[in-house]
């Protein structure tokens, strides 16, 4: 089974460098969840520190990346807030809390 960390080499690396700044989750959703071929890929990394944003962002230029990466990041109470996960269907790529990697969000899976 091919996972959206096989066919995206820049979401891999996206992933290790979240990891390497100390996100907590990194979550995938939009078009990339349905289309071999998106136009972007939508990504949602969930922070605890208040510089993983800046650290992402200063290390790529993620929109210039082929399919451009459109990062989204949120600290914990505002996904809970917003209800994010509850409501857009995603799937999970790394995480540090428990559960495995590449699950769907299986809340709003269809």
């Amino acid at each position: 089974m091919t996972t959206p960390l096989d066919s995206w080499p820049s979401l891999g690396r996206l992933v290790r460098l979240a990891d390497e700044v100390g996100a907590i989750q990194v979550w995938l959703f939009g078009s990339a969840q349905t289309s071999p071929s998106p136009r972007d890929l939508d990504v949602l990394v969930i922070y605890a520190d208040e510089q993983v944003p800046g650290k992402l962002r200063s290390s790529t230029v993620f929109e210039l990346l082929d399919p451009p990466i459109d990062l989204i990041a949120l600290m914990p109470d505002e996904a809970e807030e917003l209800s994010f996960l509850a409501t857009v269907p995603a799937t999970l790529l790394f995480s540090t809390l428990d559960g495995d990697c590449c699950s769907v969000n299986t809340a709003i899976a269809k």
